[in-house]
Formats: structure tokens, sequence, C-alpha cells
């Protein structure tokens, strides 16, 4: 891997900006969505962090209208060209950062963040626009990197340069060290917790994204992951998959917000 040497890819935070998922991986998130809380069919979705729109694409079939929403001009370009294949579905697109999001108050039923936290300058700022974005009892699937996994999978900082994690396996498992080395965040599910109750969610539904094993050379390890899944070692998942729920309250103080959006 090549030091990372373009603005455009890290934020002022130090952290890269996310890469687009492959369909093995966003499959495995939906589907763990899907058992914590189904999804459903129907209203109206957002798609923060939308990427090339691999994962719009799938979200769009099980909703009426979809807004798409990224920090990237080139990936709102692509994500729309995705989106063209399916023409019943009304899209909207947004070129924002996930910490102000030109949407207005309370207009979505549900809220996806697959893979973007661990990128965003704010965690809590992101979260609160979720919360203003969604209707009351509307719903925010989130997926983030588990602390727990014990490879990191995203560039690392060393002696000045950005390198592939390779090179440090269970820097994980060191937190100081990860810290200092890090170009995107881990999370556990304890913080999850801590951070939707500051941010006026609900008591979140948590669960594990195991690995899809999505290179070729891997395919072989596909079947273990069924038993991994169901067995006390899936808390070393991949992923932390959770699900956020906005309350039944319309005066909420996190929920309130002075901007107004078409």
């Amino acid at each position: 891997m090549s030091p990372l040497r373009e603005r455009e890819d890290v934020n002022d935070q130090g952290f890269v900006l996310g890469e687009s998922l492959g369909e093995a991986n966003i499959s495995a998130r939906i589907a763990v969505f899907d058992e914590l809380e189904p999804i459903g069919q129907g209203g109206t979705f957002a798609d923060i962090g939308c990427g090339r729109g691999e994962c719009s694409l799938e979200l769009a079939r099980r909703c009426s209208r979809i807004l798409l929403v990224d920090v990237r001009p080139q990936n709102i370009d692509a994500s729309r060209a995705r989106m063209a294949r399916l023409s019943a579905t009304k899209a909207h697109y947004y070129c924002a950062a996930a910490e102000l999001l030109p949407i207005a108050d309370a207009v979505c039923d549900a809220v996806f963040l697959v893979e973007v936290l661990e990128h965003v300058r704010e965690v809590p700022e992101t979260l609160r626009e979720i919360f203003r974005i969604l209707k009351p009892s509307g719903r925010c699937y989130l997926s983030v990197p588990n602390r727990l996994f014990p490879f990191e999978n995203h560039p690392v900082k060393f002696m000045g340069i950005t390198v592939t994690p390779k090179l440090f396996p269970l820097l994980t498992w060191c937190p100081p060290l990860h810290n200092r080395m890090a170009t995107a965040r881990i999370f556990t599910p304890a913080e999850i917790r801590r951070i939707a109750a500051k941010t006026g969610f609900q008591p979140p539904k948590v669960g594990y994204v195991m690995p899809p094993f999505e290179r070729s050379g891997l395919a072989f390890l596909r079947g273990f992951t069924g038993a991994w899944s169901r067995s006390p070692l899936r808390v070393f998942g991949v992923s932390i998959a959770a699900v956020l729920r906005k309350p039944d309250l319309t005066d909420h103080p996190a929920g309130r917000a002075e901007r107004r959006f078409l």
C-alpha cells in the first residue's frame, strides 16, 4: 500500500475517507440488521456515507424514497449512475458531510450508516444529525469496526507514512498504540450504547458481523462463518452492528434544530 499523499484521502482529523464495500460485505451487514430489527418495506430511507451506491441500490428495493449523502462529489456521480437501474425509486442526492446534513427534520423512517462513523470528523454531532432527520420511532442502522477483531482493516501511520495494516497484527488490541497509529476509529458495544444514550436514542440492539471472506483466496473459510456467528466467538466479529431507535417524542431536545431544508 502506497503512502496516502492526496489531501482528499483524509479529513482534518487525520481519518481516511471510507472506501466502498463489496457485495458480500454489504449483504452480511444487511442480514445482521434484519436479524436485530427487520428493515421493512416502504417509507423514506437515507444512506449516509453512501460511497458509490452499492448499499443504496439494495436499500432502494425496500423503500419508496431514498436520500443518498456522501462527502465526495465523485461518489455522488457514481451513485447516481448506479441508481439509474431502479427508475421506480425516487432518489435524492446530497454532497455533504454527515455532521451537517441538508435534510429536513423528521423525514426519514430509517437511516443507514454502514462503516461510516469510523471516518467522520465528529461522532456525536453525526448521530445528533441522524436523530434530527429521523421521524419519531425511526431507526438508525449502523455498522462500525469492532475493537475485538484482531486485525485493523484501514491504513496505519508509521514513521511519517501511511502503510498497510497487515504489518501490525493485533494492533486493535492495543488501544494506546492504535490511537496513535490509526487512520480510522474502532468501537466497542459499550461505546455505541454510551453515544446512543447521550444523543437521545433508546438503548440499541447490538450484534456482530462475521467476515464474509470476500476475497477469492479466502473463500474456503466461508463455511465457518455460520458456526462462528452462533458461538461465543461472535464477539470477535469484524464489525459491530446496531439498531438505534428514536423515541416517539416530538419535543425531544436532541431532535430540535434551527435549520430547515427542503
